[in-house]
């Protein structure tokens, strides 16, 4: 990815975390919103639905919000590079278990003529 990515280049591709990390923070810190909802209001079952609805929708904007296109002709470019590679590599996978495959062939057909030859 760095080959791809220029100097004035945003680097986000390469500090990104997984969709689990964003999912476990997201989780933490509603436990502590909620957590500090009942210190703060004495609420002992858990959140009121105002709370629970304004947070809910919260996640859905920042959902939504990463959602949207971030990526600019360098990632894009980035990102076609390393499938290209992919599948050059599969290619190669796919090539070199037929050359295997017909190898054996032969060489089983070669075995099979030779014991009929010695009979």
């Amino acid at each position: 990815i760095q080959e791809h990515l220029g100097a004035q280049d945003p680097k986000y591709l390469l500090n990104t975390k997984t969709a689990g990390f964003v999912i476990r923070v997201v989780l933490t810190e509603l436990e502590r919103e909620q957590m500090r909802a009942n210190v703060d209001y004495g609420l002992t079952q858990g959140f009121t639905s105002d709370h629970d609805t304004s947070i809910m929708h919260e996640f859905a904007k920042w959902v939504e919000d990463s959602r949207s296109d971030q990526l600019d002709s360098a990632a894009e470019e980035a990102i076609l590079e390393l499938r290209k590679k992919a599948a050059r590599t599969r290619w190669k996978r796919a090539i070199s278990k037929a050359r295997i495959a017909k190898r054996l062939i032969r060489t089983c057909k070669t075995t099979t003529e030779a014991k009929q030859d010695s009979e």
